[in-house]
């Protein structure tokens, strides 16, 4: 899997047979991807999920909120309630715009899972956007 682009089941995705290192799996518009299929495309390769989705997957987020008090204790609470492990969580604030952002990694199975956190994510009090963030 790779990491520029961290795809997970339900992703459209496509392979790239890379130099010693076997095939790098992408979603469909990943920049890396989409570059180096432009420099050789004779290295492109249909690929397709299996049907095991008890495996999980990294996946980067971004969380833009303005700043308020228990901001990160709720985020935390929230993932911990939906079962949600938190692998990584970094976050930076922007004191002339009250606003904090918060890199965070989390893992998951599916897409359909995926979309549903993102959607309580952005469900909390003063979120402003939740994306997905590629390397």
């Amino acid at each position: 899997m790779a990491r520029c682009c961290q795809p997970v089941p339900g992703d459209d995705i496509a392979g790239y047979i890379t130099v010693g290192r076997g095939v790098s799996v992408h979603r469909n518009d990943c920049q890396n991807f989409l570059h180096a299929i432009d420099e050789a495309p004779e290295r492109f390769i249909e690929v397709s999920w299996g049907r095991q989705e008890s495996e999980r997957y990294p996946v980067d987020l971004v969380l833009h909120a303005y700043d308020r008090r228990d901001l990160m204790r709720d985020i935390t609470s929230l993932l911990s309630e939906l079962k949600i492990n938190l692998l990584t969580l970094n976050s930076s604030f922007n004191r002339g715009e009250n606003t904090v952002q918060t890199l965070m990694t989390i893992e998951i199975n599916s897409l359909n899972r995926l979309s549903h956190v993102m959607d309580k994510l952005q469900q909390l009090p003063n979120v402003m956007s939740v994306k997905r963030q590629s390397r």
